[in-house]
Order: structure tokens, then sequence, then C-alpha cells
């Protein structure tokens, strides 16, 4: 019987018409000078992780979900919920939304939805992205702005810095400016409905296809996501979380070690960690790890105590309980139901 263990992964690297090489500040070996994606942690068809450590080296994710779904999940679903990936631009995205689980269920061959939050990690001065549409823009006036070539008037357009934090539903037109890299966790979707890709065309001189009927079948034009979300925290022995975003697919979080964290998972689930700076070791009972600044891991479900050791800064996902994991600890720190909505990300009350 094998046993799991903390697995790091070889990255799936995507070429991108608006990819650079702003990656390389984390990822050294990307090869080429177009690569806009990192897929660091992903069991999706479009680009399964490889396994980089230990016995089980060279395994792809997909299959291992398959083969362990309650040792690695912490549940017997045989789908790995979520995707984590690393983006920079050297140019800009195309203006883009992502379907609902119910629509992509029917019109994209059984596909989930699209959920992501954009945890910023470099920008360069004057940095920006699309996140929504101006207030008064109507569905009428959108579809009108398309027909008229005039979709950039209608875009609202935030300044973004490290440590930023944008929650991206489903419904919500958006896209990443250039000179932005950031971490991005999303549910295992590969589904984008392009509706304006700024007249460019692609390497053979043709533009982009887009998904103008579909992209208005599924935007949210009531959606008014919030700007500032600085999150809320608590302190643990050796170090403090502060929850920057959740909603029922993901939480985010950051963790800060300042000598030595023991973690105990309150259920059996899996979490994923990217470490934003220092260095730590990961220790469990059968073993440890070291972890490098910019390094991505998977702690399975069965590995549910563990310990950081050191000084550094990572940030943490997982599945959660909102209740158990957001509300109690929260409230127990003092903070009232209204503060915990306006500082996290994502969170609004009918998910509590």
């Amino acid at each position: 019987m094998i046993q799991l263990y903390p697995f790091t992964f070889q990255p799936v690297y995507q070429e991108r018409l608006w990819g650079g090489t702003g990656l390389r500040k984390y990822r050294p070996d990307v090869p080429g000078d177009r690569i806009g994606e990192s897929w660091e942690i992903s069991a999706h068809e479009h680009g399964a992780s490889l396994v980089a450590n230990g016995p089980l080296r060279g395994e792809s994710l997909d299959r291992l979900v398959a083969q362990f779904p309650e040792e690695l999940l912490g549940s017997q679903e045989a789908q790995f919920p979520l995707l984590l990936k690393l983006i920079s631009s050297r140019d800009t995205l195309s203006v883009q939304v992502h379907p609902q689980d119910h629509y992509a269920q029917i019109h994209e061959e059984g596909s989930l939805g699209k959920h992501e939050l954009w945890y910023v990690l470099d920008a360069e001065p004057g940095a920006w992205i699309v996140y929504g549409l101006k207030p008064e823009v109507t569905s009428f006036e959108f579809r009108q702005a398309i027909a008229g070539g005039r979709v950039p008037e209608t875009l609202r357009k935030v300044s973004v810095k490290p440590g930023d934090v944008f929650d991206i539903p489903p419904g919500l037109v958006h896209a990443l400016g250039p000179g932005v890299t950031l971490a991005e966790i999303q549910q295992s979707s590969d589904v984008t409905y392009r509706v304006y890709d700024w007249d460019r065309v692609d390497a053979n001189g043709k533009p982009r296809e887009l998904h103008i009927e579909k992209a208005l079948d599924v935007i949210d034009f009531g959606l008014r996501p919030k700007l500032d979300s600085p999150g809320l925290g608590y302190g643990l022995p050796g170090g403090r979380v502060q929850i920057r975003g959740a909603n029922p697919y993901f939480a985010v979080e950051e963790l800060t070690c300042e000598g030595q964290i023991s973690w105990t998972e309150p259920v059996r689930r899996f979490v994923l960690y990217f470490l934003l700076e220092g260095n730590l070791e990961l220790m469990w009972s059968a073993g440890q790890l070291p972890v490098d600044r910019g390094a991505t891991i998977l702690v399975p479900a069965a590995v549910n105590e563990y310990t950081f050791g050191g000084k550094g800064k990572l940030l943490r996902f997982y599945v959660p309980e909102l209740k158990q994991d957001v509300l109690s600890p929260l409230q127990a720190e003092g903070f009232n139901r209204e503060e915990i909505l306006s500082a996290i990300a994502g969170l609004d009350a009918s998910m509590l």
C-alpha cells in the first residue's frame, strides 16, 4: 500500500498571445518568450500536473485522484476540484467572462463553471485590470457597444499593486492588463468566453475567436464586486493566519510562519500552498520537505498533521466549510458578521 505524502509538481507551461517572460522570476526554466500561464497544480485534461518528488514521481495528478480519492481529497469524489496557476501578462488579456456551473454543464459538455480569485504578486507602475463593467452599463448598452466597437468605453479599470486580492465570480467581465503577475486559484475548468480582444490578430494574422452570444448569456450585469479586501486574521502559536478570500469553492489565506507552526486539519481535506517569501521546511510523521520561495505544494488529506518550520509567508488554498473555517474563528477574535463580510473577497451573506 502506497502512503501518500506532500507533493510538488512539474509546472505545465501554457503559451499565450499575451504572454512574456515575467514568470521567470518564479520559474527560471520557462521556455520561450510567450509563456503566459504556469499550471502549478492541475488535474484538468488540458494540462495535468506530474509529481516531481518522492516514490510517485512522474505520476499525473488526475491518475492519483482516480486511484486514491479518499486519501488524496478526503472524499470519494473522483474529480480534483481546483486548479492553481501562476499568470504573467506582457500584453492585455482579452475581455472575457466565465460561466456558472449550471450553464457550463449544459453548454460545455458537463464542464464545471469557473469561479476564480487573483492574488497579485508583482505589478509594474501604473498596472491595471478590468474588473467588471461601469455601473451604469446595461445589457442593451453593452450589446450596442460590442456592435459599434466601443467595448473599452464600458469597462471598469482598477489599479493594482502586490498583495491585492480580486474575486472573479462567474458572470463578471474581466481582463488582466499588461505588466501583472499573479497567483490564480480557480475551479478546475478551462471555459472562457471572449467578448472583446482589442482588435488584435494571432501569429497567422487572424483574429481570435470570440464567444459573444455565450458571453451575453452568462454576464451578470448586477455584479458589483468589492474593491478593497484586506482580509481579517487571527494569531496562532508560531505565526498568524489572514483570511483574504472565501466562497463555497475555495478559501484563500496568508499564513505567516515566524518559527514553527504545527497544523492539524479539522476535517479530512487536501490543502495547496504557495510560498510567497522566505524559506521553510515542511515536516510530517513520515518525512520532511524543503520549501523555497515560489514553491507550490499539495498536502493530501491523508497527511492531516504537519508542521512548517522557519520564517516565511505562504498562500494557503482549500475547499472550506465556511462557517467553521471563516466565520467562527473570526467571530472568536471579536469581529462581527458585517466586518467579516466587508473585509473578505468573495464572501457574501447568502453563503453563511
